[in-house]
């Protein structure tokens, strides 16, 4: 597991954060990805900042969802080279 840095621990707060305000499910798997984009230089695995979104999610006491987002036209793009 590789270590996280504290600008996408901070990153993570920031967007669970913003998802509660929002009211409804908390999409684990959507703040994941995001955050990874966002942080796609410090080469941190997937399932590492899920990991990490899933711990600061329980701290909220809201409910909880797993679902893929849709890959964005730029991220298509990318996994497609």
């Amino acid at each position: 597991m590789r270590t996280i840095s504290q600008a996408m621990l901070q990153g993570i707060r920031e967007g669970v954060v913003k998802a509660s305000t929002e009211g409804g499910w908390i999409n684990v798997a959507a703040i994941s990805k995001q955050i990874q984009h966002d942080f796609r230089t410090e080469n941190v695995a997937l399932e590492d900042i899920e990991k990490a979104v899933f711990a600061q999610v329980r701290l909220t006491g809201r409910p909880i969802m797993f679902q893929e987002p849709p890959l964005a036209p730029e991220l298509e793009r990318s996994s497609e080279a």
